[in-house]
């Protein structure tokens, strides 16, 4: 099994502290950090969601995961963007333990295929240590993208509870 250290923490931290001074300050509020999990709130779209970086990752590495949640407890979603674009037609799985789903993928995006499978994948991630993606490039070979998921329960309870309550 692998887990982050220090550097992809401290790495991850900084994305997410990147994130609040790129949005206006207004537009996104910061719930807390939790472990490599960010957890944040938008006004315009209203918005809560938990994001996190892969472990290891090349500099202008644009990926991440995020799982997003509406206001009034509406439906939950995840997201992946994925490190590379993967090949036309070729699938992208997505594993956290011994759980594999397959990803509905356009350009370098991700989502699971519905709500019944954002449900699923958004369970399993509470209750895993890591999530690997996978996918092959236009190349033809294969990439994967990890993502600790220590913190990952806390985050999306945070953003679930945020949602639910109005706007300050």
């Amino acid at each position: 099994m692998i887990v982050g250290d220090g550097r992809a923490m401290r790495r991850a931290v900084s994305f997410l502290l990147l994130l609040l001074v790129a949005a206006p300050a207004t537009a996104r509020e910061r719930i807390g950090q939790y472990a490599g999990w960010g957890a944040f709130r938008d006004e315009e779209p209203a918005r809560c969601f938990a994001i996190a970086r892969p472990l290891w990752r090349k500099k202008h590495d644009p990926s991440f995961a995020d799982i997003t949640a509406t206001p009034g407890g509406g439906p939950r979603q995840f997201h992946v963007r994925l490190s590379r674009t993967p090949r036309v037609g070729e699938p992208v799985t997505l594993a956290i333990g011994d759980r594999q789903f397959t990803l509905l993928v356009r350009g370098s995006d991700a989502w699971g295929r519905n709500a019944r499978e954002d449900g699923r994948i958004i369970a399993a991630a509470r209750g895993g240590k890591q999530m690997v993606v996978t996918a092959r490039r236009t190349n033809g070979r294969r990439f994967r993208d990890f993502y600790a998921l220590a913190g990952a329960a806390s985050a999306i309870d945070a953003v679930t509870v945020a949602c639910l309550q109005p706007r300050r």
